[in-house]
């Protein structure tokens, strides 16, 4: 009976490995400044639905590195992310709420998109979301709190 759950979890892992041996590709590229063996590692692995992946990607057209600055294209990559449950991808979907950058500017969502990010790492996020929260109104911010929690009960999908 053992073996019956061994095999599958032996091929997952194995099928696994190659997109995860190419992502670190793609990291160390990265931090070594060549932006064009990042992107070319990261870009199928994004195709094919790999959240880190999509964040990384999304990123790289935020910030315009090694591509050319967009947007938007960097907000649906990290939405791609975010709804997988990509934590960074979720914070900085509300980062680009907050600025506008891909998306109306839109403070309840940004908010939505930081309690989202704060359910899973609130030590890292508690600060920041409270100083956020100071120029917003109560019903604003309850408002973004109960979009937080049909987010999550989703599984972050049509967030």
């Amino acid at each position: 009976m053992k073996r019956f759950f061994l095999l599958p979890i032996t091929i997952l892992l194995l099928l696994a490995t190659p997109a995860v041996a190419d992502f670190a590709m793609g990291v160390t590229a990265y931090k070594n400044g060549d932006f064009e063996t990042a992107l070319k590692e990261w870009r199928p692995l994004a195709d094919q639905g790999f959240a880190d992946a999509q964040w990384a990607l999304a990123s790289m057209y935020q910030y315009g590195d090694g591509v050319t600055q967009d947007f938007n294209t960097a907000f649906r990559w990290y939405r791609l992310a975010a709804e997988q449950g990509n934590a960074i991808a979720q914070n900085s979907l509300g980062e680009m709420y907050l600025q506008g950058q891909g998306v109306s500017q839109d403070r309840i969502r940004a908010l939505m998109w930081f309690n989202v990010y704060a359910s899973k790492l609130p030590e890292l996020e508690a600060a920041s979301r409270e100083s956020f929260e100071k120029n917003m109104s109560l019903a604003d911010i309850s408002l973004a709190q109960d979009l937080a929690r049909e987010c999550v009960a989703r599984s972050y999908q049509g967030c």
